[in-house]
């Protein structure tokens, strides 16, 4: 069986990479739980199975805490973010877009989560410190930064 990229990526991380990954784009509480867990196991054997990995992560949360959907949803989430690179493209297109905006020009994103909307609000914020962005779109920003943050 030829080893695709997923694989490679998650036996070849280091407990220090796969653990932000899982905390960051998984949002996942208990990430160093299953990372703890997940780099016991490759200690006794490699993980061959979306089902031996599935076991860990049940096994490495409370069952009490797994009662919003299944508990691996969250750590495969994770993988896909970082095997597909979902969140940096998103990013560089927002300061691409603002880039390319005229002066008074407008921008408006339409997220689905909140790892896009995190993407979204950091290329904002750094186009912002490198003045990328006319006053007024920035006064814009903060404007709706501020609305947000009250409701």
């Amino acid at each position: 069986m030829e080893e695709g990229f997923a694989e490679c990526f998650f036996h070849a991380h280091r407990r220090s990479l796969i653990e932000p990954d899982c905390n960051e784009y998984g949002e996942e509480r208990f990430a160093k739980n299953i990372v703890r867990n997940i780099v016991k196991q490759r200690k006794i054997k490699p993980i061959e199975t979306t089902n031996e990995l599935v076991k860990i992560i049940e096994e490495s949360i409370p069952k009490a805490k797994q009662n919003n959907g299944h508990p691996a949803k969250r750590t495969f989430q994770a993988i896909r973010i970082e095997v597909n690179d979902e969140i940096r493209p998103l990013y560089n297109t927002v300061i691409n877009s603002i880039n390319c905006l005229k002066e008074n020009g407008r921008l408006c994103i339409i997220t689905f989560h909140s790892l896009e909307d995190r993407a979204v609000k950091e290329a904002f914020k750094d186009a912002m410190r490198k003045m990328y962005m006319s006053k007024r779109i920035a006064i814009l920003c903060l404007q709706l930064q501020i609305f947000r943050e009250n409701n």
